[in-house]
Protein backbone atom coordinates (compact mmCIF):
# COMPACT_ATOMS: atom_id res chain seq x y z
CA UNK A 1 0.00 0.00 0.00
CA UNK A 2 1.36 3.43 -0.93
CA UNK A 3 1.35 5.92 1.93
CA UNK A 4 -0.26 9.34 1.74
CA UNK A 5 3.19 10.83 2.13
CA UNK A 6 4.57 9.02 -0.88
CA UNK A 7 1.48 9.88 -2.88
CA UNK A 8 2.08 13.56 -2.13
CA UNK A 9 5.48 13.21 -3.72
CA UNK A 10 3.89 12.88 -7.13
CA UNK A 11 5.45 15.67 -9.10
CA UNK A 12 3.42 18.62 -10.34
CA UNK A 13 5.21 18.07 -13.65
CA UNK A 14 3.77 14.56 -13.91
CA UNK A 15 0.34 15.85 -13.04
CA UNK A 16 0.69 18.41 -15.82
CA UNK A 17 1.69 15.66 -18.24
CA UNK A 18 -1.47 13.72 -17.38
CA UNK A 19 -3.55 16.90 -17.65
CA UNK A 20 -2.23 17.65 -21.12
CA UNK A 21 -2.96 14.09 -22.19
CA UNK A 22 -6.54 14.39 -20.97
CA UNK A 23 -6.90 17.78 -22.66
CA UNK A 24 -5.67 16.25 -25.90
CA UNK A 25 -8.27 13.51 -25.66
CA UNK A 26 -10.92 16.13 -24.89
CA UNK A 27 -9.86 18.13 -27.93
CA UNK A 28 -10.26 15.10 -30.17
CA UNK A 29 -13.71 14.48 -28.67
CA UNK A 30 -14.76 18.09 -29.24
CA UNK A 31 -13.54 17.97 -32.83
CA UNK A 32 -15.56 14.81 -33.38
CA UNK A 33 -18.65 16.50 -31.93
CA UNK A 34 -18.18 19.56 -34.15
CA UNK A 35 -17.78 17.37 -37.23
CA UNK A 36 -20.84 15.37 -36.29
CA UNK A 37 -22.84 18.54 -35.70
CA UNK A 38 -21.75 20.02 -39.02
CA UNK A 39 -22.74 16.86 -40.83
CA UNK A 40 -26.11 16.91 -39.10
CA UNK A 41 -26.78 20.52 -40.12
CA UNK A 42 -25.76 19.77 -43.68
CA UNK A 43 -28.11 16.79 -43.76
CA UNK A 44 -30.99 18.83 -42.38
CA UNK A 45 -30.51 21.45 -45.08
CA UNK A 46 -31.01 18.88 -47.81
CA UNK A 47 -34.36 17.64 -49.11
CA UNK A 48 -34.34 14.20 -47.59
CA UNK A 49 -37.41 11.96 -47.42
CA UNK A 50 -37.43 10.67 -43.86
CA UNK A 51 -39.41 7.54 -42.97
CA UNK A 52 -42.89 7.85 -41.56
CA UNK A 53 -42.34 8.30 -37.79
CA UNK A 54 -45.38 6.12 -37.12
CA UNK A 55 -43.56 3.11 -38.56
CA UNK A 56 -41.72 0.96 -36.07
CA UNK A 57 -38.29 0.66 -37.65
CA UNK A 58 -36.44 -0.06 -34.42
CA UNK A 59 -33.96 -2.89 -34.20
CA UNK A 60 -32.96 -4.81 -31.15
CA UNK A 61 -30.05 -2.80 -29.85
CA UNK A 62 -28.44 -2.72 -26.48
CA UNK A 63 -28.86 0.59 -24.67
CA UNK A 64 -25.87 2.90 -24.92
CA UNK A 65 -23.62 2.28 -21.96
CA UNK A 66 -22.45 5.18 -19.83
CA UNK A 67 -18.74 6.00 -20.06
CA UNK A 68 -16.51 4.46 -17.38
CA UNK A 69 -16.64 6.22 -14.05
CA UNK A 70 -13.59 7.71 -12.37
CA UNK A 71 -13.41 4.66 -10.11
CA UNK A 72 -13.60 2.28 -13.09
CA UNK A 73 -10.83 4.16 -14.89
CA UNK A 74 -8.62 3.92 -11.83
CA UNK A 75 -9.30 0.20 -11.63
CA UNK A 76 -8.37 -0.26 -15.30
CA UNK A 77 -5.19 1.74 -14.78
CA UNK A 78 -4.29 -0.45 -11.79
CA UNK A 79 -4.72 -3.59 -13.89
CA UNK A 80 -2.43 -2.24 -16.62
CA UNK A 81 0.15 -1.13 -14.06
CA UNK A 82 0.01 -4.56 -12.43
CA UNK A 83 0.75 -6.28 -15.77
CA UNK A 84 3.60 -3.88 -16.52
CA UNK A 85 4.99 -4.30 -13.02
CA UNK A 86 4.91 -8.09 -13.22
CA UNK A 87 6.46 -8.30 -16.66
CA UNK A 88 9.17 -5.74 -16.03
CA UNK A 89 10.10 -7.23 -12.66
CA UNK A 90 10.40 -10.65 -14.36
CA UNK A 91 12.60 -9.32 -17.16
CA UNK A 92 9.85 -9.34 -19.80
CA UNK A 93 10.31 -5.88 -21.26
CA UNK A 94 9.67 -6.47 -24.95
CA UNK A 95 7.04 -3.75 -25.38
CA UNK A 96 8.56 -2.31 -28.55
CA UNK A 97 6.32 -2.07 -31.60
CA UNK A 98 9.32 -1.03 -33.65
CA UNK A 99 13.04 -0.65 -33.00
CA UNK A 100 12.97 3.09 -32.28
CA UNK A 101 10.08 2.88 -29.80
CA UNK A 102 11.67 0.72 -27.11
CA UNK A 103 13.09 3.56 -24.99
CA UNK A 104 9.91 5.60 -25.41
CA UNK A 105 7.67 2.80 -24.16
CA UNK A 106 9.99 1.87 -21.30
CA UNK A 107 10.09 5.50 -20.17
CA UNK A 108 6.32 5.88 -20.47
CA UNK A 109 5.90 2.84 -18.21
CA UNK A 110 8.42 4.31 -15.77
CA UNK A 111 6.62 7.66 -15.64
CA UNK A 112 3.32 5.86 -15.01
CA UNK A 113 4.87 4.05 -12.05
CA UNK A 114 6.34 7.30 -10.70
CA UNK A 115 2.93 8.99 -10.95
CA UNK A 116 1.62 6.57 -8.31
CA UNK A 117 4.23 7.73 -5.80
CA UNK A 118 6.46 4.68 -6.19
CA UNK A 119 10.25 4.84 -6.48
CA UNK A 120 12.86 2.12 -7.01
CA UNK A 121 13.09 1.94 -3.20
CA UNK A 122 9.49 2.01 -2.01
CA UNK A 123 5.96 1.66 -3.31
CA UNK A 124 3.76 -0.91 -4.98
CA UNK A 125 5.57 -0.63 -8.32
CA UNK A 126 9.17 -0.39 -7.13
CA UNK A 127 10.10 -3.66 -8.87
CA UNK A 128 8.65 -2.49 -12.16
CA UNK A 129 10.51 0.81 -11.88
CA UNK A 130 13.73 -1.06 -11.19
CA UNK A 131 13.05 -3.11 -14.32
CA UNK A 132 12.62 0.03 -16.42
CA UNK A 133 15.80 1.54 -14.96
CA UNK A 134 17.85 -1.60 -15.58
CA UNK A 135 16.65 -1.74 -19.19
CA UNK A 136 17.50 1.88 -20.04
CA UNK A 137 20.82 1.45 -18.25
CA UNK A 138 21.53 -1.63 -20.35
CA UNK A 139 20.75 0.23 -23.58
CA UNK A 140 23.36 2.86 -22.69
CA UNK A 141 25.95 0.43 -21.31
CA UNK A 142 25.80 -1.83 -24.37
CA UNK A 143 25.25 1.09 -26.77
CA UNK A 144 22.17 -0.68 -28.10
CA UNK A 145 20.48 2.36 -29.59
CA UNK A 146 18.21 1.28 -32.40
CA UNK A 147 17.24 2.94 -35.67
CA UNK A 148 16.01 6.53 -35.10
CA UNK A 149 17.22 6.62 -31.47
CA UNK A 150 16.55 10.26 -30.58
CA UNK A 151 12.97 9.53 -29.52
CA UNK A 152 13.93 6.93 -26.93
CA UNK A 153 16.97 8.85 -25.76
CA UNK A 154 14.96 12.04 -25.18
CA UNK A 155 12.09 10.22 -23.44
CA UNK A 156 14.59 8.42 -21.21
CA UNK A 157 16.03 11.80 -20.18
CA UNK A 158 12.56 12.79 -18.97
CA UNK A 159 12.11 9.53 -17.07
CA UNK A 160 15.55 9.52 -15.44
CA UNK A 161 15.23 13.17 -14.39
CA UNK A 162 11.93 12.45 -12.63
CA UNK A 163 13.33 9.27 -11.07
CA UNK A 164 16.38 11.18 -9.84
CA UNK A 165 14.20 13.85 -8.29
CA UNK A 166 12.19 11.47 -6.12
CA UNK A 167 15.05 9.14 -5.18
CA UNK A 168 16.57 9.33 -1.71
CA UNK A 169 20.10 10.79 -1.44
CA UNK A 170 22.78 8.14 -1.67
CA UNK A 171 24.71 5.86 -4.00
CA UNK A 172 21.64 4.88 -6.08
CA UNK A 173 20.64 8.49 -6.69
CA UNK A 174 24.20 9.32 -7.74
CA UNK A 175 24.14 6.38 -10.15
CA UNK A 176 20.84 7.58 -11.65
CA UNK A 177 22.28 11.07 -12.03
CA UNK A 178 25.36 9.74 -13.83
CA UNK A 179 23.19 7.76 -16.26
CA UNK A 180 20.99 10.81 -16.82
CA UNK A 181 24.09 12.80 -17.78
CA UNK A 182 25.07 10.16 -20.36
CA UNK A 183 21.65 10.37 -22.00
CA UNK A 184 21.63 14.17 -21.85
CA UNK A 185 25.07 14.31 -23.46
CA UNK A 186 23.84 12.28 -26.43
CA UNK A 187 20.93 14.68 -26.90
CA UNK A 188 23.21 17.70 -26.62
CA UNK A 189 25.61 16.27 -29.19
CA UNK A 190 22.84 15.53 -31.68
CA UNK A 191 21.28 19.02 -31.75
CA UNK A 192 21.27 20.36 -35.30
CA UNK A 193 22.66 23.81 -36.23
CA UNK A 194 19.11 25.23 -36.47
CA UNK A 195 18.43 24.26 -32.84
CA UNK A 196 16.08 21.31 -33.34
CA UNK A 197 16.47 17.54 -33.49
CA UNK A 198 15.54 14.73 -35.85
CA UNK A 199 15.03 10.97 -35.57
CA UNK A 200 18.72 10.07 -35.46
CA UNK A 201 21.85 11.27 -33.69
CA UNK A 202 23.51 12.36 -36.97
CA UNK A 203 22.88 15.74 -38.58
CA UNK A 204 21.75 14.26 -41.88
CA UNK A 205 18.50 14.33 -43.80
CA UNK A 206 16.32 11.28 -43.35
CA UNK A 207 14.52 9.35 -46.07
CA UNK A 208 11.76 11.97 -46.16
CA UNK A 209 14.22 14.77 -46.84
CA UNK A 210 14.30 16.69 -43.54
CA UNK A 211 16.76 16.85 -40.64
CA UNK A 212 14.73 18.47 -37.84
CA UNK A 213 11.11 18.76 -36.68
CA UNK A 214 9.20 19.93 -33.64
CA UNK A 215 7.77 16.81 -32.03
CA UNK A 216 11.06 15.09 -31.23
CA UNK A 217 12.65 18.51 -30.59
CA UNK A 218 10.10 19.25 -27.88
CA UNK A 219 10.82 15.94 -26.11
CA UNK A 220 14.58 16.52 -26.39
CA UNK A 221 14.25 20.05 -24.99
CA UNK A 222 11.95 18.80 -22.24
CA UNK A 223 14.47 16.14 -21.24
CA UNK A 224 17.41 18.55 -21.23
CA UNK A 225 15.55 21.13 -19.13
CA UNK A 226 14.68 18.49 -16.55
CA UNK A 227 18.23 17.15 -16.61
CA UNK A 228 19.54 20.67 -15.95
CA UNK A 229 17.09 20.99 -13.08
CA UNK A 230 18.65 17.86 -11.60
CA UNK A 231 22.16 19.29 -11.77
CA UNK A 232 23.34 17.92 -15.11
CA UNK A 233 25.55 20.49 -16.88
CA UNK A 234 23.58 21.53 -19.96
CA UNK A 235 25.06 24.51 -21.84
CA UNK A 236 22.81 27.55 -21.84
CA UNK A 237 23.27 28.05 -25.57
CA UNK A 238 21.82 24.58 -26.25
CA UNK A 239 18.61 25.50 -24.40
CA UNK A 240 18.52 28.94 -25.99
CA UNK A 241 18.89 27.51 -29.50
CA UNK A 242 16.17 24.96 -28.77
CA UNK A 243 13.64 27.59 -27.73
CA UNK A 244 14.66 29.79 -30.66
CA UNK A 245 13.70 26.78 -32.80
CA UNK A 246 10.32 26.75 -31.04
CA UNK A 247 9.79 30.42 -31.87
CA UNK A 248 10.94 30.02 -35.48
CA UNK A 249 8.51 27.11 -35.92
CA UNK A 250 5.50 28.77 -34.34
CA UNK A 251 2.85 31.42 -34.78
CA UNK A 252 3.39 32.88 -31.33
CA UNK A 253 0.42 35.27 -31.33
CA UNK A 254 -1.96 32.42 -32.16
CA UNK A 255 -0.21 29.94 -29.84
CA UNK A 256 0.31 27.55 -32.73
CA UNK A 257 3.47 25.47 -32.21
CA UNK A 258 4.29 24.30 -35.71
CA UNK A 259 5.95 21.35 -37.38
CA UNK A 260 9.23 23.12 -38.19
CA UNK A 261 10.53 26.49 -39.42
CA UNK A 262 10.49 25.18 -42.97
CA UNK A 263 8.29 26.81 -45.60
CA UNK A 264 4.65 25.83 -45.17
CA UNK A 265 5.26 24.22 -41.76
CA UNK A 266 5.66 27.26 -39.48
CA UNK A 267 2.63 27.44 -37.19
CA UNK A 268 1.25 24.14 -38.53
CA UNK A 269 -0.07 23.16 -35.13
CA UNK A 270 -1.58 20.04 -33.60
CA UNK A 271 -2.49 18.97 -30.05
CA UNK A 272 0.51 16.63 -29.70
CA UNK A 273 3.13 19.17 -30.78
CA UNK A 274 1.47 21.86 -28.69
CA UNK A 275 1.36 19.73 -25.54
CA UNK A 276 4.97 18.64 -26.01
CA UNK A 277 6.09 22.23 -26.48
CA UNK A 278 4.18 23.37 -23.40
CA UNK A 279 5.83 20.69 -21.27
CA UNK A 280 9.27 21.80 -22.44
CA UNK A 281 8.47 25.46 -21.76
CA UNK A 282 7.10 24.58 -18.34
CA UNK A 283 10.20 22.54 -17.50
CA UNK A 284 12.27 25.67 -18.27
CA UNK A 285 9.96 27.76 -16.06
CA UNK A 286 8.83 29.80 -19.05
CA UNK A 287 5.20 29.86 -17.96
CA UNK A 288 4.94 33.62 -18.56
CA UNK A 289 6.44 33.38 -22.03
CA UNK A 290 3.95 34.58 -24.70
CA UNK A 291 4.25 31.27 -26.54
CA UNK A 292 3.39 29.32 -23.37
CA UNK A 293 0.42 31.57 -22.54
CA UNK A 294 -1.00 31.54 -26.07
CA UNK A 295 -0.32 27.86 -26.73
CA UNK A 296 -2.15 26.98 -23.50
CA UNK A 297 -5.17 28.87 -24.81
CA UNK A 298 -4.87 27.16 -28.19
CA UNK A 299 -4.79 23.71 -26.63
Amino acid sequence: MISAQSTNRVLPHLRLSVLFFLLTMLLFSLCACVCEGSARVESENRSIAYPDPSLDLRVDEKPVEAPPSHKQRREMAKKVLAILNQNLSQGKANYKFNASGHGVLLSAAGLAFLATGSTTEVGEYSKGLTGVYNNVKGIMTRNQFQFQPTWGCAATCVFLAELHRVSSPGKKKDEIGALLKQYADKIIQSQTPVGGWCHGFENVKNSLGYSHFMFVSSIATHGLCLAKREGVPVPDDVIQKAFKYFEDSSNIAAGRIGYSPNKGQKGMAGPGRTAGGLLALQAANKIEDPLYVNASKYL
